[in-house]
């Protein structure tokens, strides 16, 4: 069973499969659908602000932004290559990184998140790949590090496509 982790003394929804979701809002005295609700805001739609979740009745939003956080990763470092890859180290709440790279091709690209903290391999393609093996990324924890970056690798993708220079 996975338990919520506490920033700032709030917990983070973050990490919660639907499941996980639909106990906390049981344990604020919450009805099961207001997992669904939750679950399409943060996971759907991207939204961490609580107040900005308007299907949600406004003293539940409320409610939720003084007790409850959602925190995805942050870009801890954002690098481009000559060859036109896009690198971003994610640092999770937790303190661990990983990196995630963008890999662009003439009408297409690829985009490779690392699904572990560390690696077992001595490979070079990744920084965090070199480290020693932590742990495995839950699946939440992939989503939210894919929509952190996705909109900057879809500028990117469509930049080269319309051969412009779009801002990331």
């Amino acid at each position: 069973m996975y338990y919520p982790a506490m920033i700032d003394e709030k917990i983070n929804l973050v990490g919660l499969d639907r499941d996980g979701l639909a106990r906390e809002m049981a344990a604020i005295g919450e009805k099961p659908f207001r997992a669904k609700q939750l679950w399409h805001w943060i996971y759907h739609q991207g939204e961490t602000n609580f107040l900005k979740m308007t299907t949600l009745a406004k003293p539940f939003r409320e409610r939720l932004a003084e007790t409850h956080v959602v925190s995805r990763p942050t870009i801890a470092h954002d690098k481009r290559s000559e060859d036109g890859a896009h690198k971003w180290l994610l640092r999770f709440n937790d303190g661990n990184e990983a990196e995630t790279v963008f890999i662009p091709e003439e009408d297409r690209g690829a985009l490779c998140i690392s699904s572990q903290i560390g690696c077992t391999l001595t490979c070079t393609l990744t920084n965090t790949l070199t480290n020693a093996f932590i742990y495995i990324y839950t699946y939440t924890q992939l989503k939210l590090a894919r929509g952190r970056i996705s909109t900057a690798s879809a500028r990117i993708r469509m930049a080269k496509l319309l051969r412009t220079q779009m801002p990331v």
